[in-house]
C-alpha cells in the first residue's frame, strides 16, 4: 500500500494538491478510487518569498495528511471523507447518489435533519442519543399532525440508511442502527372516490375549470397527479381510427407505452396547444388542495386525496369485469400484484353494494 502526493495543474498558475492511493481504496460511495483532493493548492513557479513560503508550509501539511492517510488506511479506518463532515454535510452527499425521484424525498428528510441537528454538528460524533433524539423529532410532528405517520417513517428509514452507509465506510465505528428501533410503518389501506362521489364533483361548481378539468381527467385516465401536471401536447395522440391516446415514457420499463383514453377525456383537455406546452396549467400543491376543497363543498365528508382517483378507477374497471391483466397494463404497473390490491376493495363495493338490496318482510 502507497499513498503519495501529486499536483494537479489548475488556473492562474496553481496546481492542486491530492492523494493517490496504490492500490486503490473504497470512497465515501463504496467505489474504488485512487484520488483524494485535498482542497490545498502551491503555485506551480512561486516569485516571491510570499509564494515560496506558503508552498513550503502547504507541502509540510500534505505530507502530515498523506502521513495520517497511510495510518488510517493500514489500521483500516480510512473512509474517505473528511473527518470534519458534517451530518448535513453527509446526508446532501448521500441524496446526490440517489435518483432523481427518490432524491427528492431525501431532501425533504434533509430538511427535517437541518431543523433538528446544529449545523456544525459532525457525522462521526453522532450518538445513539442523537438519533433518538431525531426520531422523537419525527414523532412530535406525527402527533401534532404535521407529518403522517408513514411518511415520518419514511423519512427516518432514509436517515438509518445513511448511518448504514456511513458505518459501512468506516465513517462511523459502530453500527449506531442496532441500538434504536425504527419508527413503525402504519397498516394502510386503499382508499378510493366511487363513481357517486366524482359525479358529486363533476356537478359542483368551484375554482377554474382547468382545474377541475385535470381532476376529473385524472379519474377517467387512472393516471398519477403527478403525471397528468406534466403531460405535455407532444404525448397526445389524435386519431379518428383509434381514437385518442397518450404516448407516455414508463421510467420503470424504460420504454414508451400507448394509453389510450376515452372521448370525454379528450374533451376535458381542452384545444390542443404547441408540443411542449402543458395540457393542464396547474401544480401539484393547487391540484391536492383544490381536490380537497372540492370534495368538501360537494359534501364528500371524509379525507381525499389525489391517489384516490387512480384507485377510483382501478376499482371501476374491474368492478366491471375488466380483466385484471389489461387493468394492470392500463395503470402501467409492472408487476400484476401490484393490481391484485384492488381485489379486495372490489369485493368491498361489491358487499356495500349487496346491503343496499333490502326487502321489507312481515313482522312475525
Amino acid at each position: 500500500m502507497s499513498v503519495s502526493i501529486r499536483l494537479k495543474n489548475i488556473s492562474k498558475g496553481r496546481q492542486s494538491i491530492y492523494l493517490d492511493f496504490w492500490p486503490p481504496v473504497l470512497n465515501s460511495q463504496g467505489r474504488q478510487s485512487r484520488r483524494e483532493f485535498l482542497k490545498l493548492y502551491v503555485y506551480q513557479k512561486p516569485t516571491t518569498p510570499q509564494q515560496r513560503k506558503h508552498n513550503r508550509s502547504t507541502l509540510k501539511l500534505a505530507e502530515k495528511v498523506r502521513a495520517e492517510r497511510e495510518i488510517e488506511i493500514q489500521e483500516e479506518r480510512y473512509n474517505g471523507r473528511r473527518d470534519d463532515t458534517t451530518v448535513i454535510d453527509y446526508l446532501c452527499a448521500e441524496a446526490q447518489r440517489r435518483k432523481q425521484q427518490t432524491a427528492k424525498i431525501w431532501n425533504n428528510m434533509i430538511f427535517h435533519a437541518q431543523q433538528h441537528f446544529p449545523e456544525h454538528v459532525q457525522i462521526r460524533s453522532l450518538k445513539v442519543t442523537d438519533c433518538i433524539g431525531f426520531r422523537d423529532y419525527f414523532t412530535g410532528l406525527v402527533r401534532e399532525g404535521t407529518l403522517m405517520q408513514n411518511t415520518a417513517a419514511n423519512y427516518f428509514a432514509m436517515f438509518r440508511a445513511a448511518l448504514r452507509q456511513a458505518y459501512r465506510t468506516k465513517l462511523l465505528t459502530e453500527n449506531l442502527n442496532v441500538f434504536f428501533d425504527p419508527l413503525r410503518f402504519a397498516k394502510t389501506e386503499r382508499d378510493f372516490l366511487t363513481i357517486d362521489e366524482i359525479n358529486l364533483l363533476a356537478n359542483t361548481d368551484i375554482g377554474k375549470p382547468e382545474h377541475r378539468a385535470a381532476v376529473l381527467f385524472a379519474a377517467l385516465t387512472g393516471m398519477r397527479s403527478s403525471d397528468v401536471i406534466r403531460l405535455t401536447w407532444e404525448r397526445v395522440i389524435e386519431s379518428d381510427l383509434s381514437g385518442p391516446a397518450l404516448n407516455l415514457f414508463v421510467k420503470k420499463t424504460e420504454s414508451f407505452d400507448r394509453k389510450p383514453i376515452t372521448v370525454q377525456a379528450r374533451q376535458l383537455m381542452g384545444m390542443r396547444g404547441c408540443d411542449n406546452e402543458r395540457v393542464f396549467s396547474i401544480s401539484y400543491r393547487t391540484f391536492r388542495t383544490f381536490l380537497k376543497e372540492w370534495a368538501k363543498v360537494a359534501g364528500i365528508e371524509r379525507r381525499v386525496h389525489p391517489h384516490m382517483l387512480r384507485h377510483a378507477f382501478a376499482v371501476q374497471l374491474l368492478s366491471q369485469g375488466e380483466d385484471i391483466y389489461t387493468v394492470s397494463k392500463m395503470l402501467n404497473h409492472t408487476d400484476v400484484k401490484t393490481t391484485e390490491t384492488y381485489l379486495t376493495l372490489v369485493d368491498e363495493s361489491k358487499r356495500k353494494a349487496a346491503e343496499k338490496m333490502k326487502i321489507k318482510l312481515p313482522k312475525k
